[in-house]
């Protein structure tokens, strides 16, 4: 009869469990071997997981590893958005862009290509109009203005048919092409003309008058009591003219060759104006200045300071208008200007020209300037 000697477990290199009454000679009754019970379903069962995990973390490491090269690889941005575009012209003269490796991104078909600005749009013109091109070469303000500016704070100023208004970078014109003038926006206005008014003009369009102005001549202004006007004698060819503004208006006024000062005393010669002047004011701002003139009536005294004038213009259809025309056309000297001048008013021959003599007794007017004055006035009387 067997002996037995305790009651052991042991488990195999497969996991499996044996059981069974150990014998003197530690021999195990194969009666007594279990495999598959609980314990050894449960050993197996987690060391699946075990392995399981690990796969799961090796795989999360690869994909890891996989992606992150993958983005280390790709390129930044190749967008053209983000490229430096370079404008240049053909040999034909025709201009196009290239990007930073040469490659032609935009082709040569403009007339003249303006660098790209930090926002990334381009003044061209194409076939003589003016417009705005994106990087991609598309047109975001249309090509068809007749001038343009660049953009300040995003805004353009254009012109088109003699007017100017504001187009925005997508090409919408939010102030109408219908003033005179228009400057850069700062600080969200801009100075801008209409007609006769100044003002401000907002990026909505909005105009706001702070000036009123007048165009007009000097003689129209002395009539409509615009200005306060006064002239002294100076010399035989020029006299000194004093305007001074009394509105609120800036005025513009014009002072054609031909406009003649009226003297006070009929002991004095008259005065005409032989070059034509420009005089803008400011409210109630004075003005003065010296102009060229030249004298009248060749029998009376010289003008002196002492002698005030009036003003006065004959119509373009008198005939020393278009003498004074004529000579100033002409940038003649003064002592042609005034042969001619006396030839007219005072029917004045050779002899008669000669009264007019400088501090040394010598005659002002020889006998060619005589001449050419004669000339002048024969070429006037065949004018229309």
């Amino acid at each position: 009869m067997e002996q037995i000697v305790e009651k052991q477990w042991r488990v195999n290199r497969f996991g499996a469990m044996r059981t069974g009454n150990i014998q003197k000679n530690g021999a195990i009754p194969k009666s007594h071997t279990s495999r598959g019970n609980f314990f050894t379903k449960r050993l197996s069962f987690t060391k699946f997981l075990a392995n399981l995990s690990a796969l799961s973390i090796l795989c999360t490491m690869l994909a890891f590893g996989a992606c992150g090269q993958k983005k280390t690889n790709q390129p930044t941005n190749t967008s053209v958005e983000n490229q430096i575009l370079t404008p240049r012209r053909d040999n034909n003269g025709k201009w196009g862009y290239v990007g930073e490796k040469g490659k032609i991104l935009i082709p040569y078909k403009y007339d003249y290509a303006k660098q790209f600005d930090p926002e990334g749009l381009a003044l061209v013109r194409l076939n003589d109009k003016y417009g705005y091109i994106n990087k991609e070469g598309h047109e975001t303000v249309p090509c068809k203005y007749d001038y343009a500016e660049d953009f300040s704070e995003g805004l353009a100023t254009v012109r088109l048919n003699g007017k100017y208004g504001c187009v925005n970078r997508e090409g919408q014109e939010t102030v109408p092409c219908k003033y005179d003038e228009i400057g850069k926006f700062t600080n969200g206005t801009a100075y801008a003309k209409s007609g006769l008014d100044e003002g401000k003009l907002d990026r909505s369009g909005n105009f706001t008058v702070t000036a009123r102005n007048m165009k007009t001549t000097l003689l129209d202004a002395v009539k409509k009591k615009y200005v306060r006007f006064s002239a002294q004698g100076s010399s035989i060819n020029s006299s000194y003219m004093e305007v001074e503004n009394l509105t609120d208006m800036n005025l513009y006024l014009t002072v054609p060759c031909g406009t003649y000062l009226s003297a006070n005393s009929s002991s004095y010669q008259n005065m005409i104006l032989t070059s034509p002047e420009d005089i803008q004011l400011s409210p109630k701002q004075k003005y003065s200045k010296y102009v060229n003139t030249a004298c009248m009536n060749m029998h009376r005294d010289i003008p002196s300071e002492n002698s005030g004038f009036g003003v006065g213009q004959h119509n373009d259809s008198h005939l020393l208008s278009k003498v004074i025309k004529l000579l100033d056309d002409g940038n003649y000297s003064y002592p042609v200007k005034q042969a001619a001048v006396w030839i007219v008013t005072d029917d004045a021959n050779y002899d008669d020209a000669g009264t007019l003599q400088n501090q040394y007794g010598n005659r002002t007017i020889n006998l060619e300037d005589y001449n050419t004055g004669l000339s002048v006035v024969k070429e006037a009387r065949k004018m229309k």
